[in-house]
């Protein structure tokens, strides 16, 4: 996890070290997982790092290499809902696995399966979002929504967001390219 951690919080200042401080976790995680299948927590990590290696080959250009990421993680969701995990927590981690990979699908021109699968993250995380003041499901909608061009349905989470402060380097990313798009 700690290896998780600094790839993702290094991988926009020095992406080689983050990319391969990710392909370490992910391999770690994956033999813990193999150990102990049943361990729903160690499941949900290993998906989180799928996920996070997705995003950084994406922003490399390994376009391929981050669907498969994607494809993996969301290949582990499926049996962490039987396993007794949160289920809130894996809809909204299935949520951001599902933006990642329409962003890798996106990339690959593949616009209708990218389009699809924000479709099924907005339709994820809807319900949780009312009222919810929570930026891990708030965030998470307002992108798919940005992608799919449903600007006035994602506007009361940006406003939601925008009160609490919320700011991170990718959101901002997708806000201005929503906005310039």
């Amino acid at each position: 996890m700690a290896r998780q951690r600094l790839g993702t919080a290094i991988v926009h200042r020095d992406p080689a070290v983050g990319l391969r401080h990710l392909q370490l976790a992910t391999e770690s995680l994956a033999r813990l997982h193999r150990a102990d299948e049943s361990n729903a927590e160690r499941r949900l990590d290993l998906v989180r790092a799928h996920r996070d290696l997705g995003r950084v080959l994406l922003t490399k250009g390994a376009v391929t290499q981050a669907v498969e990421e994607e494809h993996k993680a969301l290949a582990l969701l499926a049996p962490a809902a039987s396993a007794g995990a949160d289920d809130r927590r894996r809809r909204i981690l299935q949520g951001e696995v599902w933006i990642a990979l329409g962003e890798a699908l996106s990339a690959a021109a593949r616009t209708g399966e990218a389009r699809a699968v924000w479709e099924q993250a907005a339709s994820t995380l809807t319900p949780m979002a009312a009222e919810s003041r929570d930026p891990r499901v708030l965030a998470p909608l307002a992108h798919a929504l940005l992608r799919l061009g449903r600007r006035e349905e994602a506007r009361p989470a940006l406003e939601r967001l925008r009160t609490s402060g919320y700011r991170r380097w990718d959101f901002d990313r997708v806000l201005r390219r929503q906005v310039a798009g």
